[in-house]
């Protein structure tokens, strides 16, 4: 995913989304090292600032350039302008390191051993707390280390022991602080890597469990979809009044025998589709569909008590569809329709789930709309 060496991801969006995540990250400590930094360079200025002016005017210039670059490295930590904050956290730790070197040598030059503290805790500043990438944050460090090493070969009140001791205590500090900084940013990378899979796998997980959760709530009605996610029981209750209804196309026989099974499928597909909508609208509970069969009750899972106004208005509307739309029209369908209102017990039963009704109203419904077989049971 990404070449270890470079600590560069290979898909540059990756790569991208990471930059922008440290920069948020340790934009905290970068406001902090910033305020530190111009802190710092006020501090040299006011402390030194006969000493200074007489030795080099320039200095003054130096130092309000610092401070300048000191609050831009802290307005870079706005979301507007941090683009701006890694290239301003190498310039500013840069020049801290400078001055502490400029500085250090010029006032304080029997006192190797302070510069040297100061300038190490500046240097792991950048690698460990700024999180400078481990390539650029090396570059700046150099460079005052750099500076530090010349001072410290062209001091001649030091042995040249005590300059071994300090340049292997300098470089050595720096190259543990390159180790633990392209460690730190690794272990970075890599925790970014594993929180963006797991992130990803999570949205993944969620997109499945809403499509389940559709087709769930598509196959049963809410308030058994609700149950069955929840509860592990056989789910099966009476219901002492509801409405049922069933619908058939008439003559489908005939209707499959001159249509492609394609365009039967789609016709069908946008009738019941049709059919759906209007069941909804009346607040009625689509129960199953069987061929050209249709069948929904009113009054379950869910008790209501007009539960028979509900399912007579949604006939009347199945009756207008059918009149009014105009590919039903042209295509010359008719439908039957039969109501029944009584008790029935409802649950859910089989291995694949299926929600059922039962009772005698339920084998007495097919029967409404069949007169000869309505009598032939009753007489």
């Amino acid at each position: 995913m990404f070449q270890n060496y470079l600590l560069r991801f290979l898909d540059p969006k990756l790569e991208k989304e990471f930059r922008s995540f440290l920069r948020e990250h340790v934009a905290v400590f970068v406001r902090i090292g910033a305020i530190s930094a111009v802190i710092g360079y006020v501090a040299v200025f006011l402390l030194f600032y006969d000493i200074l002016l007489i030795r080099d005017h320039r200095v003054l210039w130096i130092l309000e350039g610092s401070v300048t670059f000191g609050l831009g490295l802290f307005l870079s930590t706005l979301k507007r302008f941090r683009s701006t904050m890694v290239p301003l956290s190498i310039i500013v730790n840069t020049i801290a390191g400078l001055v502490a070197v400029y500085v250090g040598f010029a006032f304080i030059r029997n006192q190797h051993a302070i510069l040297l503290t100061i300038l190490i805790i500046i240097s792991y500043y950048a690698f460990l707390v700024l999180r400078i990438r481990t390539l650029l944050a090396f570059v700046g460090t150099s460079t005052y280390l750099a500076a530090y090493q010349y001072v410290l070969l062209m001091d001649e009140s030091l042995d040249s022991q005590n300059k071994v001791i300090y340049s292997f205590l300098i470089w050595f500090s720096e190259f543990f602080a390159v180790i633990a900084g392209y460690t730190l940013e690794l272990t970075t990378r890599k925790l970014f890597l594993q929180a963006k899979t797991i992130d990803t796998q999570t949205k993944d997980l969620e997109k499945e469990k809403e499509k389940s959760d559709l087709l769930l709530r598509n196959i049963f009605p809410d308030e058994i979809a609700n149950r069955l996610k929840n509860e592990n029981s056989q789910i099966s209750e009476y219901f002492s009044e509801c409405s049922i209804l069933f619908a058939d196309i008439v003559g489908f026989t005939l209707l499959a025998a001159r249509k492609t099974p394609k365009e039967l499928a789609g016709l069908l597909d946008r009738f019941f589709s049709r059919l759906d909508e209007l069941a909804e609208r009346r607040g009625v509970e689509k129960i199953k569909t069987i061929g050209d069969a249709y069948m929904v009750a009113s009054g379950i899972p869910i008790p209501c008590e007009n539960h028979i106004q509900r399912i007579a208005n949604l006939a009347l509307d199945i009756l207008e569809e059918v009149n009014t739309n105009e590919e039903f029209v042209r295509e010359d369908l008719n439908i039957r329709i039969g109501i029944h209102s009584g008790p029935v017990v409802a649950g859910v039963i089989g291995r694949k789930n299926s929600f059922m009704i039962f009772g005698e109203m339920r084998s007495i419904l097919p029967l409404v709309w069949n007169p000869t077989a309505f009598l032939e049971r009753f007489t």
